[in-house]
């Protein structure tokens, strides 16, 4: 191996080479403590790292708020970083240990590399993303149900990313922890197809064949496996980063205890999840169903307890800075992004169909207000720069919880609004063009236009009908016959309406497709009341029913917002600080109280019927943004006099 390594170095294409740190050969495990020169306990060393730009555990000044970037490591840091797997936790220096300054650029940077956030925000948004696409939002069962799986997938996410930025180390320990995270996400994604933990039909003994839903079986199975999985390598990774921790610090006892705390709790999480996962193995019945939803709310409970009452290792002892509130920030960019790819659909059905009008287009716009002015109200809204204490910063990471999920929620209500202006306007332009016959047409030639503008042929559709029933009986009288084909047509009109806007269902299409092939039957006995009139009236019934979450949706945001600047401004100095806090807090209230107009139907549905629910969002959203300007006008004006 030395032979070789001296015939390389002699090759004449390393000359150009500066020296041999240029190639990085990544280590299998690297501390994740900085090492300051000399006796890490002294005071004189303490003194040292606060000259170098380090802040003491005990400084309250260590904390920047959520939203900024907390700990910054300057250039002329003198640290050491331990890299040596054998002998971890010791403090002491090998040969192989090297000043950060003389890393790659990847490396020497505080925090984990920028690919890391992106890989594993990449894995939650597809996780995220299948979510939204499969699970339809059209009732408060569903929604528990949403809220249930994005409470599980939010907090796994906010655990994995509270660890990496600030025990991430680019080593090949946690290269491999990076690929098992983006495994348990994209398995994740695989059991979001109607997510519902509640389901009643989970053993084959008690349900009948048709009603058995196997699915939900296995996706509680998976969740509970992939969950203690999940917590298993996080305590591992704990227990790793407890090892190196330097025994020549003033506070290695109570630092100890801390990562300690850290390694019971995910500990204790795994064996719950596991035991979910047991339970549902073991016991098929219905009964089930609360021993497996405690074990995961006791899990998570635990979780959140221990990360908001037990500190986390000091700042001043890791050689990461705290990213996390920039984390947070893309995430909410990816649930405001993944809410405009969910418009897009719905927006190309509407602006391609005949039903495209001035309503359907003031949704869409409306939609479009909601999404900017929610961004700038988050991104460009009052970030009061005073430093933050743990319990703050950790209380405001906990606070994005309610903002992302009512976010979601707001963006899905939005969706299922503008599918069904889209799908009333079709309805309705096609009730138009089947009245208002054109010149010289007959009813029948509009009857085939009315067809032809959804897509399909009429003739066709008849005549393959009529075929198929003259084939099997000919005496059928004539009158019964183009009845029977009729109705088989708009059914096959009302299938394609649902299928445009994906309010289909396995079940919808089954009944269907039996209705029209099915000679005589409900076809032929159909007179006033039409078989699948009711079901058009029952889907567009439960897209309806999330108009009341629009106004809810928003005010739960406006309100998380307010909390946060509190949080991130406990007791500030600035009036206008409190200002904005209470102004949002008022809208907040007011568009929560809009939503108690669903009392009176009549007045309900006439708003629905006439797209306000998204109209009163944007309103308050651009309001608030005004609002916050005027502030900073006013405030500008009394400095500078």
């Amino acid at each position: 191996m030395s032979a070789l390594r001296k015939l390389f170095r002699s090759s004449p294409a390393n000359k150009n080479c500066l020296n041999d740190e240029d190639i990085f050969v990544v280590p299998f495990s690297e501390s994740p403590f900085r090492v300051p020169n000399g006796n890490a306990g002294s005071a004189s060393t303490l003194s040292d790292a606060k000259g170098h730009g380090w802040a003491a555990a005990g400084d309250s000044k260590a904390h920047l708020p959520l939203l900024d970037d907390a700990f910054p490591v300057k250039s002329d840091a003198i640290a050491m970083v331990d890299r040596s797997p054998g002998v971890p936790g010791s403090g002491s220096m090998t040969a192989d240990e090297k000043p950060a300054s003389g890393r790659p650029a990847e490396s020497s940077q505080s925090g984990p590399p920028s690919w890391l956030g992106i890989f594993f925000d990449l894995a939650w948004t597809a996780t995220f993303s299948n979510l939204t696409s499969n699970t339809e939002l059209t009732s408060f069962s569903t929604l528990f149900s949403y809220a249930v799986f994005f409470m599980l997938a939010w907090w796994l996410w906010t655990a994995q990313v509270t660890y990496d930025t600030k025990h991430f180390r680019n080593d090949i320990w946690h290269r491999s922890m990076l690929l098992v995270q983006l495994t348990i996400f994209g398995a994740l994604s695989a059991f979001t197809k109607d997510f519902n933990p509640f389901s009643k039909h989970i053993d084959p003994r008690q349900s009948q064949i048709e009603d058995y839903d196997q699915y939900s079986r296995k996706s509680m199975l998976g969740i509970s496996g992939l969950f203690a999985c999940a917590r298993f390598f996080l305590a591992a990774s704990y227990f790793r980063v407890l090892l190196y921790l330097p025994k020549r610090i003033s506070n290695y006892t109570g630092q100890r205890r801390r990562l300690l705390f850290r390694i019971y709790t995910y500990s204790t999480s795994c064996v719950l999840f596991a035991v979910a996962f047991a339970v549902v193995k073991l016991d098929r019945g219905f009964s089930s169903l609360p021993t497996k939803l405690a074990l995961w709310f006791s899990a998570i409970a635990i979780e959140i307890i221990s990360y908001l009452t037990v500190p986390d290792v000091d700042p001043d002892l890791l050689l990461n800075e705290d990213t996390l509130g920039e984390r947070l920030s893309t995430l909410t960019s990816i649930i405001l992004g993944e809410g405009l790819n969910g418009f897009a659909g719905a927006l190309i059905f509407g602006a391609t169909s005949i039903g495209f009008n001035g309503k359907t287009g003031g949704v869409a716009a409306s939609s479009v207000v909601v999404v900017t002015f929610a961004f700038l109200l988050y991104f460009d809204g009052f970030k009061h720069r005073t430093l933050s204490t743990h319990n703050r910063s950790r209380w405001n990471v906990i606070l994005h919880f309610p903002l992302h999920l009512a976010l979601i929620v707001l963006l899905e209500a939005l969706k299922n609004t503008l599918l069904y202006c889209s799908l009333s306007g079709v309805i309705d332009a096609l009730f138009y063009r089947y009245t208002h016959v054109k010149g010289d047409e007959t009813r029948h030639d509009a009857y085939v236009a009315l067809f032809r503008d959804v897509g399909l042929d009429l003739e066709k559709i008849l005549n393959k009908s009529i075929a198929a029933i003259e084939a099997q009986d000919s005496s059928v009288p004539q009158e019964e016959l183009l009845h029977e084909v009729n109705n088989k047509a708009t059914a096959l009109l009302i299938l394609s309406l649902i299928e445009a806007v994906n309010l289909d269902t396995e079940e919808i299409r089954e009944n269907i497709t039996e209705y029209v092939n099915t000679i005589g039957g409900a076809a032929r006995t159909d007179t006033r009341n039409f078989t699948f009139a009711s079901i058009l009236d029952a889907r567009v019934a439960e897209i309806q029913v999330s108009a009341m979450w629009i106004l809810l949706s928003s005010a739960v945001f406006l309100a998380c917002l307010a909390l946060i600047t509190l949080v991130n401004s406990w007791r500030p100095k600035c009036g206008h600080v409190w200002i904005s806090i209470v102004t949002r807090a008022t809208t907040a209230v007011i568009v929560g109280l809009l939503s108690f107009l669903a009392r009176n139907p009549v007045q309900w549905q006439e708003m629905q019927d006439k797209a306000l629910m998204g109209a009163f969002a944007a309103v308050a959203f651009v309001a608030q943004v005004i609002v916050d300007h005027v502030i900073i006008w006013i405030t500008r004006d009394i400095l500078d006099v």
